[in-house]
């Protein structure tokens, strides 16, 4: 005669054990994402030079696939379009350097000014206007504005210049591999996923790339719209600076929703020192 040998309930089916299996997986993920926290603040210039390499990367690609399909070999789509990018990205520093670095002593001269015309204006208002706030936000800014920190040593800015240019040389190189190699770096990548995936996980990243690229290449142009509207608005207006001014507009329209506003504000100032409000 067989016995009946009772069924035993696991340990995750109960309660108890659901919300213990639920805790541990939970603190497997925090500690993940503390692990690649820990990684990215070590290996920041890495991560960030990777990052802007990709973000480049999505933006110029289809400018590669389209040499490509009109029967250009892949290295020469790829050194045109790299060498294009290049040339694009050292004439704007340039522009920048050259606008921005001998005014901005002025700019943010004008800037102050403008600052202290209105907190006279505000003490002349009929209702008080607390801004011992808002003039610690200023000072601040004005402290990063000035590089304060940066000024501390010498030694300090010269590491400073040199993991600038360590991360520009590593970006410069990641960016062609991803311009040469993007299929094959992609298909590397699936493979460690099961073949179940990776039809899905490729339609996917095809879609990312296409939507980043978009948006980088949509942002440049309402960039280089703002940067010439407020070119010519302050030039009408007779505002000094114009040109700094446009500059920093042109890289605070990659900030989304603050960078456009702080600009902004910056312009005003300039603007009501010179031409009143």
């Amino acid at each position: 005669m067989a016995t009946h040998t009772p069924h035993r309930e696991s340990p995750r089916r109960d309660p108890f054990g659901r919300a213990a299996s639920r805790a541990a997986q939970v603190l497997l993920l925090a500690a993940l994402f503390a692990l690649l926290g820990l990684l990215f603040f070590r290996l920041q210039m890495v991560v960030v030079a990777v990052l802007v390499a990709l973000i480049l990367e999505c933006a110029v690609f289809p400018l590669v696939r389209r040499l490509s399909d009109l029967g250009w070999p892949r290295v020469l789509a790829t050194l045109t379009t790299f060498v294009r990018i290049l040339v694009v990205l050292a004439a704007f520093i340039a522009a920048v350097v050259w606008a921005v670095a001998d005014q901005w002593d002025s700019l943010m001269a004008a800037a102050q000014q403008g600052w202290q015309t209105l907190q006279d204006a505000s003490a002349r208002l009929p209702f008080a206007v607390d801004g011992a706030a808002v003039q610690e936000i200023w000072s601040r800014i004005q402290g990063v504005a000035s590089g304060g920190a940066v000024e501390q040593s010498a030694l300090t800015g010269l590491t400073t210049a040199g993991e600038v240019v360590t991360g520009t040389v590593l970006m410069v190189i990641v960016l062609f591999f991803f311009l040469h190699d993007a299929e094959r770096i992609w298909g590397f990548l699936l493979s460690w996923f099961p073949p179940r995936h990776t039809e899905k996980l490729r339609r996917t990243g095809r879609d990312t790339v296409r939507i980043l690229g978009g948006y980088v290449r949509g942002t440049a142009a309402v960039a280089v719209i703002e940067m010439l509207a407020i070119a010519v608005v302050l030039w009408l207006l007779g505002v000094p600076l114009a040109i700094p001014l446009a500059m920093l507009m042109f890289l605070g329209a990659f900030i989304p929703i603050v960078g456009p506003i702080v600009v902004g504000a910056l312009a005003a100032l300039v603007a009501l020192v010179t031409t009143g409000p």
